[in-house]
């Protein structure tokens, strides 16, 4: 993972990953920030692939593509410490992907947890602007 110049949604940078091999990535922990319990978070992140850099398939699915075989879907996870885990699927495109995570009652009233970012799927992709805020 790095920080790329050449592609970005917004600003001079995007976090780009690279996973060589299915569940062979990196997991990357933010700073962790104080959370409420009760409070309903969302998370926002834009995200791109570029699926002509994909190469894993499945062995025994058949597909009309030239090579009769069926790719596994380049996957992103987002989770908000052990309290909520969103999958999704990044487009060739930029496109914003949004989940929402209610912190469970029965915590500490107000504690410290992070995001944590990870791509299993094999590929590539370019991550810009994550945030994370309350819901009021």
């Amino acid at each position: 993972y790095f920080l790329d110049s050449r592609e970005h949604y917004e600003g001079s940078h995007s976090l780009r990953i690279i996973t060589p091999e299915k569940d062979k990535s990196v997991a990357l922990r933010f700073f962790p920030f104080v959370v409420r319990a009760g409070a309903t978070y969302a998370i926002s992140i834009w995200a791109k692939s570029d699926p002509e850099q994909r190469f894993l398939m499945f062995p025994d699915q058949k597909d009309a593509g030239l090579n009769g075989k069926k790719q596994i879907p380049q996957y992103v996870e987002i989770l908000l410490g052990e309290f909520g885990h969103a999958r999704f699927v990044p487009d060739k495109e930029w496109r914003q992907y949004m989940t929402f995570v209610t912190i469970p009652l029965d915590t500490s009233a107000v504690f410290k947890t992070n995001l944590i970012l990870k791509m299993p799927g094999q590929g590539v992709a370019w991550f810009d602007q994550l945030k994370v805020f309350e819901e009021k």
